[in-house]
């Protein structure tokens, strides 16, 4: 059985679309913590709220590190080098 390739049709490898998934995937979550600073800001000087967005952001980035390998480890299978496929991997933060 044929299987179809999902999407659109690319002639962009598989490594660099994971590349821009991942980028455009961590938009949102910025705003996401953006927009609970600036909800705590307005709010004046409620503790809960700071503490609640600053849990945000330390959760968002902890989960960028997986994020980070899963950049740079399809690259490095590519022939990129260690040094280049780690800076490109934290660009993508």
């Amino acid at each position: 059985m044929y299987k179809r390739q999902e999407g659109a049709r690319t002639d962009l490898k598989r490594t660099t679309l994971l590349v821009f998934a991942v980028t455009l995937h961590n938009i949102p979550e910025g705003m996401a913590v953006g927009l609970s600073f600036a909800l705590a800001a307005q709010h004046g000087g409620d503790a809960a709220l700071y503490t609640a967005a600053m849990a945000l952001a330390i959760g968002i980035g902890i989960q960028n590190f997986p994020e980070g390998a899963a950049i740079s480890l399809p690259l490095r299978q590519e022939g990129m080098g260690r040094f280049k496929a780690f800076l490109l991997s934290l660009i993508h933060i």
